[in-house]
């Protein structure tokens, strides 16, 4: 899609007066901020200050959370509170079902492939 994409890794988010936290994954896209765009999370456990409270701290616009092997998909909206939502804001038009579904394939290289399958037919 050719979209400018800036890693942020687990970059630690901190503010003033505020818990820090690292994102398992973290991206800026268009340009390289210092809030990322979209916070990506691994879901081992629960318990704890929920993930989507501390990135409302932040304002990331938008949080993916992997979860049972399903993907959550939560973005800010115009009250500044996540909801669930079936479509990435950050990413229009990308298939998130097929992003599920390849993403527990390994290696790399065959989940690439079958997710560039899996949208060719789309």
């Amino acid at each position: 899609r050719d979209i400018d994409l800036f890693s942020h890794g687990s970059a630690t988010l901190k503010k003033h007066g505020a818990a820090g936290g690292e994102p398992d994954e973290s991206y800026c896209f268009h340009e390289n901020k210092s809030c990322p765009d979209l916070a990506i999370e691994i879901a081992l456990t629960s318990g704890g200050l929920s993930k989507r409270e501390f990135y409302q701290v932040f304002q990331v616009p938008e949080v993916w959370i992997w979860r049972n092997e399903r993907l959550e998909v939560f973005t800010l909206n115009e009250n500044g509170e996540y909801e669930k939502s079936s479509t990435s804001q950050q990413l229009p038009g990308l298939d998130l079902e097929a992003v599920e579904t390849c993403a527990t394939l390994a290696p790399l290289n065959r989940a690439r492939k079958e997710f560039r399958r899996l949208t060719a037919e789309a």
